[in-house]
């Protein structure tokens, strides 16, 4: 009797988990866009996305594809107000993605038509966009990621003197400094006759204030094309000025045309 009861639990068991897994689906989920490339002559953007299947079973990809979705925004926000064309990812169609796991696909690309690309600092990516996927969960399938590249600045080295200019007569207060700028994103920051660098000075009160008045500018980087994802470059002798009695400080700007991120090109020089 007792291993009658047994067997008969242990097919209820086995019955009601195989019965229950008919009920899980997949769950893709994109969990980064990297490797961006922005070709001119066809006005369009590559990049790669990287999919998990965060659900217990795999995703069976049809043999169609899956289809995404692209959309630019001027804000971090899940704005889908500009879309920027779909298409079925390169290397999708019939492939699985085993429970737990993850899948690259390369090379997929959005169209900015006639707008400027850099006329948007984000992309907003929606992947398997017509649901031809069923999965458990529908409503994280969107990811959000800058468009363009992010230059940050950081001033070092700081000396100061009073000095006389030999023309006018003019005493100043000269700041000399050494600016380090870095391509911390994805995207090579092109520098052309559109897309200058300039270090510019701003007299301050506080660091975040507004400004009261210029201390210098110049542009850098003349020499360069690019400056490609990772790479650092060094300006030295730059420099900034202001009255030898003034109390405020000076601010150091980073300018760049297209540069999706101004929250890390900015430094502050006590006075």
């Amino acid at each position: 009797m007792k291993n009658f009861i047994s067997i008969a639990l242990f097919l209820f068991i086995a019955f009601d988990i195989s019965a229950n897994n008919k009920f899980v689906k997949p769950d893709l989920v994109i969990v980064k866009l990297t490797n961006f490339q922005n070709n001119v002559g066809n006005k369009k953007i590559y990049f790669d996305i990287e999919v998990r299947n965060a659900s217990s079973v795999p995703a069976f990809l049809s043999a169609a594809g899956i289809s995404i979705q692209t959309f630019l925004s001027q804000t971090a926000g899940n704005n889908t107000s500009n879309p920027a064309g779909g298409l079925v990812m390169p290397g999708s169609a019939g492939a699985t993605i085993p429970a737990g796991q993850s899948k690259v696909f390369k090379n997929v690309w959005y169209s900015y038509g006639n707008d400027p690309w850099d006329k948007f600092a984000y992309m907003i990516v929606h992947i398997d966009h017509n649901n031809s996927v069923a999965e458990s969960d529908e409503t994280n399938n969107k990811r959000i990621a800058r468009i363009g590249p992010d230059l940050s600045l950081e001033v070092s080295g700081v000396t100061h003197s009073i000095e006389t200019n030999s023309q006018t007569g003019v005493v100043f207060k000269e700041y000399k400094f050494t600016c380090t700028v870095k391509n911390v994103s994805e995207w090579t920051a092109v520098l052309d006759e559109n897309h200058k660098l300039t270090i510019q000075s701003y007299r301050v009160s506080t660091c975040t204030g507004a400004s009261v008045g210029g201390a210098g500018g110049r542009l850098v980087g003349q020499n360069l094309t690019q400056i490609l994802p990772g790479e650092t470059v060094v300006f030295e002798n730059q420099s900034a000025n202001q009255p030898p009695k003034a109390t405020t400080k000076i601010r150091v700007e980073l300018l760049y045309a297209i540069d999706s991120n101004l929250a890390n090109n900015k430094s502050c020089i006590e006075n």
